[in-house]
């Protein structure tokens, strides 16, 4: 099942939760005015939720019960359509503007997940692994009030000359709880989506000197979405408890920066959630979700060749992010030609830990809508990144 929020063209200020089937939108509200005529019993919880759902965290906070209750019965409405004859009230996908797919979260922490990355971004610094990184999975809080999703004009900082992207899985939690075990942290996940988790790096640099952690380098910008795609859908692609085989990919101007695999991360979700709930609650007074995330991004000498892009000031960069089972992300720069993709996920492919990052000159970023052609991908997410142009 995939969770979308969204907002009609004619009324781009109000937004609402539905559910992505294909190339169409069911929004929660109409569940009952769409299964009624197909001989369909909608549940009353589902029935109470249609009339008083306004967000996707709305959805969310009714707990895994109701989310279960949703997913069959979208299996069955949509088994049951008619394709010559789709409901009036159903909306198509390229008809409807994207909206991030939580636009207020409580918190978002961003764990430092993947050995390869750390390793080759403190070795840029001169730094050595630090044991305690193998001892727990380390965290920092991200800004949760500047979330942007697919065609959001994001604006660019005026304190960087090195803007760069983070190429980033997204874990939702769905169901709360104290002291979560490890053994039964996945209970826990609603569903995952994609992130790009936008830095300043020259600012970076300089803040981690000090040593408590990125904080304006990394507080102006997260992209999210382009929605939620729930565990079920991805159980074909399950390495292991807590990991996924999903491929992930970076391009600049169709060169390839990044390449990696979900399945390397060396601390899970499940390890994640485990640390983050200790002696802390994270429950339905927090209405029932948290985002935690893994930094997904693979990469090496990203900062430094990066800074030498932004300083040759080229005038036409494009790129694309892609996980497969989690889509893909677009973004362009400067003049706005040709678009090209930003990162692709697929299912399969090695891993490599030269994977530098891309850094733009540029006054902003833009995040275009997905790409459906290969909706086999779309076990997985759209895409949540950008194009980044100038003023």
């Amino acid at each position: 099942m995939k969770l979308v929020t969204y907002s009609e063209l004619k009324t781009p200020l109000r937004t609402r939760p539905a559910l992505l089937w294909g190339e169409w939108i069911l929004d929660i509200h109409d569940l009952p005015r769409v299964s009624t005529p197909l001989g369909i019993r909608t549940p009353r919880p589902i029935t109470t939720l249609s009339e008083n759902a306004s967000s996707t965290l709305d959805v969310l906070a009714k707990g895994p019960r109701v989310l279960d209750d949703i997913q069959k019965l979208s299996w069955r409405i949509f088994n049951r359509i008619d394709p010559e004859k789709i409901p009036r009230m159903m909306k198509k996908l390229s008809n409807v503007r994207i909206r991030p797919p939580i636009s207020r979260p409580p918190t978002i922490r961003d764990f430092y997940a993947f050995e390869d990355h750390v390793r080759a971004a403190r070795s840029r610094r001169g730094l050595q692994m630090p044991e305690e990184w193998y001892e727990f999975p380390a965290f920092y809080y991200s800004n949760p009030t500047m979330l942007y999703g697919q065609e959001d004009e994001v604006p660019y900082p005026s304190y960087t000359k090195a803007l760069d992207y983070e190429l980033e899985v997204a874990c939702i939690i769905g169901k709360g709880g104290t002291n979560i075990r490890e053994e039964e942290a996945e209970t826990h996940i609603a569903g995952y989506t994609i992130m790009n988790d936008w830095s300043a790096r020259d600012i970076q640099q300089s803040e981690m000197k000090i040593g408590l952690g990125p904080a304006k380098a990394k507080d102006f910008a997260t992209s999210l979405g382009p929605w939620i795609v729930t565990p079920d859908e991805l159980q074909d692609k399950k390495s292991a408890p807590g990991k996924f085989d999903l491929r992930m990919k970076a391009t600049v101007n169709g060169k390839q920066l990044s390449d990696g695999n979900m399945k390397s991360m060396h601390w899970t979700f499940s390890q994640m959630i485990a640390r983050a709930s200790q002696s802390v609650e994270i429950n339905e007074s927090w209405r029932g979700v948290r985002l935690g995330h893994s930094r997904v991004r693979i990469t090496s000498r990203a900062w430094t060749r990066g800074s030498r892009m932004a300083r040759a000031r080229r005038p036409h960069r494009v790129g694309s992010r892609t996980v497969r089972g989690l889509e893909e992300q677009n973004y362009r720069d400067r003049k706005l030609v040709e678009p090209v993709e930003l990162a692709k996920l697929s299912a399969t492919g090695k891993t490599s830990s030269e994977a530098p990052h891309a850094v733009q000159e540029a006054r902003r970023v833009i995040i275009p809508r997905g790409n459906l052609r290969d909706r086999s991908l779309l076990r997985s997410l759209l895409d949540p990144l950008s194009r980044v142009r100038s003023n």
